[in-house]
């Protein structure tokens, strides 16, 4: 594994997708499940509220899969990739910004051709912030806030800063 860097090219997430997803375990019963979730909380909720519920379920799941310590932000990004492989849930990659940690999420579980899934990346996203605001507070980060930026070329992209 490389040690984290400054950028991450869009071919680079392609390869780590693929990877990824060769690896991944195959699952038919909870697409439709989750795809109705997503959609129902969507609809049915006030967005700052359905963001700060599914937050909270994202800090919840980074409880149940704490990290070891990490000394460096490459000791981090290991651990983190070795909980998403354990919960089939991609890979990761932490960059360097001028004040900040990017976070770049590839092959998170998406819900390509499942009905309703519209919902899905939105509510991922949410979760994740809230994964990664955990686990950078458990390795005392002084840094503020985890929040997406950006979905690019097959990633979810996170800027864990103040």
């Amino acid at each position: 594994m490389s040690p984290p860097g400054t950028d991450l090219p869009d071919g680079r997430v392609e390869e780590l997708n693929i990877a990824a997803w060769s690896q991944r375990g195959s699952t038919r019963q909870w697409p439709a499940f989750i795809a109705a979730f997503a959609g129902e909380l969507a609809a049915g909720a006030r967005p700052e509220a359905a963001r700060a519920f599914l937050w909270y379920v994202g800090r919840r799941v980074a409880s149940s899969t704490p990290l070891p310590p990490a000394e460096t932000l490459g000791e981090l990004e290991a651990a983190i990739n070795a909980a998403w492989t354990a919960l089939d849930w991609g890979w990761v990659r932490l960059l360097v910004g001028e004040d900040d940690i990017r976070i770049v999420h590839g092959a998170w579980p998406e819900l390509a051709g499942t009905q309703g899934a519209e919902a899905w990346p939105d509510t991922a996203a949410a979760i994740l912030e809230g994964v990664y605001a955990a686990w950078f507070e458990a390795h005392g980060s002084p840094l503020g806030r985890t929040e997406k930026v950006s979905a690019r070329a097959g990633a979810l992209e996170f800027r864990h800063g103040l």
